[in-house]
């Protein structure tokens, strides 16, 4: 279990960078928070990408989930 926590954390850490990279979103707080939302899929809303940043978050989303789905199937 802290495996996982740990490997999902630095997951959310690896996006909020990228994010940064692109220059997606404007601080270091904001990615970091944007990041753990999507990788909850929670998607609140009140933090938004431009089109370009929305190909990221869709990448993110496939690629965080893909393997739960692949544990359960």
């Amino acid at each position: 279990v802290l495996l996982m926590f740990v490997t999902s954390v630095l997951e959310v850490l690896v996006w909020a960078v990228a994010y940064l990279a692109l220059n997606a979103l404007e601080g270091l707080e904001q990615a970091v928070y944007f990041s753990m939302v999507t990788f909850t899929t929670l998607g609140y809303g009140d933090v938004l990408l431009d089109v370009s940043g929305g190909v990221g978050q869709s990448g993110q989303l496939i690629l965080e989930v893909l393997p739960i789905a692949l544990r359960h199937h």
